[in-house]
């Protein structure tokens, strides 16, 4: 699974809760995952989201975000992992593993 970070897409519209989330602050996202693609969301449910899409299956998606957090950035200490299409938990979690998130921070719930 070749998944980089894409630009707005709308094959990334609409992800959904993976029941995965990541126990770390946003310091440690920025180096591992780089700049977000979105900051903040008409909706007011995020501050800020990374989204990569699969170089080889526009079907697999995998979306990184902090989801009605009520804190400034800095306090935020669980993120949410979405996803779309037809990435696997296994797949998701081996993607997170492969970017520098610690397995003992990546959690199933």
């Amino acid at each position: 699974m070749l998944i980089k970070q894409t630009k707005f897409n709308s094959n990334v519209m609409d992800s959904s809760f993976s029941d995965i989330t990541i126990k770390t602050n946003v310091q440690n996202l920025l180096k591992v995952l780089g700049k977000p693609t979105e900051i903040g969301n008409k909706d007011n449910k995020t501050q800020l989201e990374w989204q990569f899409i699969d170089d080889n299956d526009n079907n697999k998606v995998v979306t990184v975000y902090d989801y009605k957090a009520e804190c400034p950035l800095h306090k935020i200490k669980d993120w949410h992992i979405g996803s779309k299409g037809t990435a696997t938990k296994i797949e998701i979690i081996n993607f997170l593993k492969n970017k520098g998130i610690n397995e003992a921070d990546i959690k199933e719930v």
